[in-house]
């Protein structure tokens, strides 16, 4: 897959507001390629599309006991570039 778009890694107020978020509800995949943020407020998703300049898909889940998809999810798929 083509990658969508990229996500300019300079330290700001928007960017700082972004961590805090990922912090919060964030995680990291079990392959350990993409990072996941997850809001039952479309408000919040927004609002960390914006701080990091992005405007991706934005899915929706259900928890594990229930059928009806009440949160939404932004996933970023992130490549390392360089070497150590």
């Amino acid at each position: 897959m083509k990658p969508l778009g990229k996500v300019k890694i300079k330290w700001s107020p928007d960017f700082a507001y972004a961590i805090g978020l990922l912090v919060t509800d964030g995680n990291l995949s079990p392959d350990n390629r993409h990072i996941t943020f997850t809001s039952r407020d479309l408000e919040f998703i927004h609002k960390f599309q914006k701080s990091l300049k992005i405007n991706f898909h934005i899915g929706r889940k259900s928890s594990s006991f229930e059928s009806y998809k009440k949160y939404h999810i932004v996933q970023i798929e992130f490549i390392c570039i360089g070497s150590e």
